[in-house]
């Protein structure tokens, strides 16, 4: 009999975490207890469950530079000096690295391949990645500007929002959109249930969408049932959580909450490669996503489909963005650039919520106080299915730094340490001048490191 994940002799090649573990093959005389693979399965869910030990680390103290100026004298060998090492060590396959500068000019550089079949493509700034929960931001940002019009307000409960012949238990009716917006409403990072644990240990083996089977009818039911465990309105992650959110949004509104979306934020600031959903030309564009740090019990680098999240969960997590036009959404929101839609924005990155954890929590973004000198970083991680992204900003000084990555891995080695030593420079715009190689595009160099077969 063979079993999906056995402990073996054999190791995974080139993933040291991962050594003495295969994904197939091995007999039932090599198999894990039914009780070690039982408890692996629950601290599995656990971890996938709980905001603090599922978030991604997002500063390395290893790679930590003085505050006073630079390690190298360009700001292309900075980002370098960071991402060079991920893709010839096969931590990553794919980086698209956006950079945007005080004066408003960006610099784009591209590591590795967005494909793995047919002639090596570079990634640019019009390279499409899946960005996980960076797609929160856009739902609190349409949440803010509809508050703002007085067509729905943070108060507003879960049973003042959805028809009255809608059962809910109690602790969901009393809900707030604020709370909701903000962590704070006392539902967990997914839905613990039976069901959800089954798709979350199928998603370690298989990399299959852990939301696949979240539509209207199973939220309804869901809202039935809910009890919520922790009534202290301290902050608790949570995926489904904005999954509801937007939900409510789209009654409140008798609009689908991707169409609104679109006409409400993407539109306006001309993203146009930032959807829910692919155009042809726009799937040719696409990174292929790949295993990483998870799921944990296939072969890093192995590819992986990009997941649709369905009606429910996309607002969470499900929307795939470029380098260009993520800068150019924190361009709009550090006020760099013309639009009505500019207060909106810098108003989900005011502080609502103070864990003590060390970070504060605004609409969507997180807020932080990294490095020797307790720069203030603004930004947010994603990650879903075979991808992982990091959008950070510096607002004092007009200062962002975008990270897509085509593997799923937790801890960002880039984002947070390029933006610090961005932040901390003497003299950055003398630093943007570079020496352009011939293979360079417009909007910054491009870089030709292919991940070794």
């Amino acid at each position: 009999m063979k079993w999906l994940g056995v402990r073996c002799k054999t190791a995974i090649q080139g993933d040291p975490a991962r050594e003495g573990l295969v994904t197939h093959g091995c007999r039932s005389g090599e198999l894990f207890s039914y009780v070690d693979r039982l408890g692996l399965a629950i601290l599995c869910l656990f971890c996938l469950s709980c905001g603090p030990l599922s978030s991604p680390i997002v500063y390395d103290s290893k790679l930590s530079v003085s505050p006073v100026q630079l390690v190298h004298s360009t700001i292309e060998a900075e980002v370098n000096e960071l991402a060079e090492p991920l893709i010839l060590s096969k931590e990553a396959t794919c980086l698209e690295i956006g950079v945007l500068l005080p004066d408003g000019s960006i610099q784009t550089y591209g590591y590795g391949r967005t494909s793995d079949t047919g002639l090596p493509i570079l990634p640019d700034k019009e390279t499409l990645f899946q960005v996980g929960s960076i797609s929160k931001l856009f739902t609190a940002s349409t949440l803010e500007l509809l508050v703002q019009e007085g067509k729905i307000n943070y108060s507003d409960t879960v049973r003042d929002i959805l028809p009255q012949n809608i059962v809910m238990s109690e602790d969901i009716g009393k809900i707030t959109v604020y709370e909701l917006a903000t962590h704070t409403s006392g539902l967990p990072r997914e839905p613990v249930t039976f069901q959800q644990f089954l798709y979350l240990i199928n998603f370690e083996f298989t990399g299959h969408n852990i939301y696949n089977y979240i539509d209207k009818s199973w939220l309804y039911e869901y809202l039935k049932t809910c009890k919520i465990k922790d009534k202290s309105h301290r902050f608790i992650y949570s995926n489904i959580g904005y999954g509801l959110l937007a939900y409510l949004i789209e009654v409140k509104t008798k609009k689908t909450f991707q169409n609104l979306v679109a006409q409400k934020i993407f539109s306006p600031l001309n993203m146009q490669d930032t959807t829910f959903s692919l155009s042809k030309e726009q799937y040719c564009r696409l990174a292929k996503g790949h295993v990483g740090d998870q799921p944990y019990f296939m072969k890093r680098n192995t590819p992986i489909k990009s997941w649709d999240m369905g009606e429910i969960m996309s607002p969470s997590g499900g929307v795939y963005s470029t380098a260009a036009d993520l800068l150019f959404y924190a361009k709009h929101t550090l006020s760099m650039e013309d639009s009505p839609l500019n207060s909106i924005l810098v108003k989900t990155t005011e502080p609502k919520v103070h864990p003590k954890n060390g970070e504060t929590y605004a609409l969507g973004w997180t807020i932080a106080e990294s490095g020797h000198n307790h720069t203030r970083i603004t930004y947010k991680q994603g990650m879903a299915s075979g991808y992982s992204a990091y959008i950070g900003m510096n607002m004092s000084k007009n200062i962002a730094v975008v990270v897509l990555c085509a593997s799923f891995n937790w801890k960002d080695k880039i984002g947070h340490n390029l933006l610090l030593r961005l932040s901390n420079a003497s003299d950055l715009q003398s630093l943007a001048r570079i020496e352009k190689p011939e293979h360079a595009s417009a909007g910054g160099p491009r870089w030709s490191l292919l991940p070794m077969k």
